[in-house]
């Protein structure tokens, strides 16, 4: 295992120079200033459909279970009140509730004439929380108090429709299909396993997140799952520590622009194939790997004295090839065929293996059986890295297939206006280090350098 000061040079999206000699430590989330700030948004964030609410209320569409329509319509729970309209004024009385102090970090923005409300509960309310339901089911009851009051609501008159309107069929069903959403979709009963929260956003959800940037879409996909890894105990002991920071580097933050020239040289006429010769060429010039034996046939066989860093590099150049794939057919359906073409002709052209020693081609093979054979489920901007298929591959993937769907021309099913429309509506209200968060990182790195 390599020293824990080794530094690496960030780029942009552009390939240009953003900050060099940064400790790798840096990008830590536990010391990165901008990954901690993004974390802890996604930890407040609470966002309320009132256009939709108010939709199920005067229809008696409540409760449904389904990811996409209306399952469920209850005639005679028909209620006909003016939500959107009031907008404003319930934003002001949610304010004053969730508030701990007068003007403090609490955030209430209105989305599109007030049909939507995006929150930001004040950072004490996340800190005696135990889950991340905390600020959902204040800002819920909070919205739920408001509409009440407004309209005058007893409970002879509908105030258990109201909840229905924006919690749906929860506590009856262990899911929240109403109104009320946050910018990480988990809803603690319906999470499988410990440490899979950062997890549970679709790739579309991340894609719309970042307007379809290729690049920064990656970033926030990589540190997301990389986060995952920390608080699921994953990232415990200096060498997988440096394990994950390595791979966040080089294929979600383009350390030392690897994943940007990869691309660049292969951007004409390349393929998957062009694309592992040329990372062949560049981790041996690196000094990553270099000959072990040449067979008498010319064959050359690899070795490596850092495991983690040829990971990290076979992570940058798993995402150039998909980036000249799916981008040259300009579609995404293609991601998980070619993940598993890389891993499989990379492990055989050197001898070494393939990323996150196996698990990725294991995976990759998995996904696309399952989601073009006999399954057939859904697309791939449809996918969360939580979900049984993608979740054994420990953060490399994901940003694999966000990359693919920014990349798509439309071709999908399953598009980011179709099932992530939320995330589109209130980007423009999201802090910039989730919108660009390549840039935000580097500079929040700089601030460290010197200091590890």
């Amino acid at each position: 295992m390599k020293d824990k000061k080794e530094t690496i040079d960030l780029y942009d999206e552009e390939g240009k120079i953003l900050a060099e000699d940064i400790p790798l430590q840096a990008i830590s989330p536990l010391r990165n200033r901008a990954i901690r700030d993004m974390i802890m948004t996604f930890k407040r964030s609470a966002i309320i459909n009132l256009k939709k609410a108010e939709h199920a209320l005067k229809t008696g569409a409540l409760g449904s279970e389904m990811g996409i329509g209306e399952d469920c319509q209850i005639p005679g729970c028909e209620m006909d009140l003016d939500i959107v309209a009031n907008a404003g004024t319930i934003a002001d009385m949610i304010r004053e509730w969730l508030q701990v102090e007068p003007g403090d970090d609490t955030v209430v923005e209105l989305i599109d004439g007030g049909e939507m409300l995006f929150v930001l509960v004040p950072k004490r309310r996340v800190e005696i929380g135990s889950d991340l339901a905390t600020p959902r089911v204040n800002v819920g009851i909070a919205v739920a108090h408001a509409i009440i009051e407004i309209f005058g609501l007893t409970p002879f008159t509908g105030t258990e429709v109201i909840k229905a309107a924006i919690f749906g069929r929860y506590p009856q069903s262990i899911s929240a299909k109403g109104a009320l959403s946050g910018l990480i979709p988990a809803w603690p009963p319906t999470v499988d396993g410990v440490g899979l929260n950062f997890r549970t956003n679709m790739v579309n959800d991340i894609v719309a997140m970042t307007n379809k940037d290729t690049m920064n879409g990656v970033a926030l996909s990589s540190i997301l799952e990389h986060v995952a890894m920390f608080d699921s105990g994953d990232a415990i002991h200096p060498a997988y520590e440096r394990y994950h920071l390595l791979g966040l580097a080089f294929q979600g933050l383009n350390a030392d622009n690897l994943v940007y020239d990869l691309v660049k040289e292969n951007a004409v006429d390349g393929t998957i194939g062009s694309v592992i010769v040329d990372l062949i060429s560049r981790a041996e010039k690196d000094g990553v790997i270099s000959v072990k034996e040449t067979l008498p046939s010319g064959f050359k066989i690899y070795k490596t004295d850092d495991a983690s860093l040829w990971n990290a590099y076979l992570a940058a150049g798993q995402l150039a090839s998909v980036i000249i794939n799916c981008g040259a057919m300009r579609a995404a359906q293609g991601v998980p065929a070619s993940m598993v073409e890389f891993n499989d002709m990379i492990k055989l052209a050197t001898g070494l293996p393939d990323i996150d020693y196996g698990r990725g081609l294991g995976t990759s093979i998995g996904v696309s059986f399952y989601s073009h054979n006999i399954y057939g489920g859904a697309g791939p901007g449809a996918f969360s890295p939580a979900n049984p298929l993608l979740r054994h591959c420990r953060g490399f993937l994901a940003p694999c297939f966000v990359a693919a769907m920014c990349l798509d021309a439309g071709t999908q099913m399953f598009t980011p206006e179709l099932t992530s429309s939320n995330f589109l509506r209130v980007r423009d209200v999201l802090p910039e280090e989730i919108k660009k968060p390549i840039r935000a990182v580097a500079e929040a790195a700089v601030e460290l350098k010197g200091k590890l």
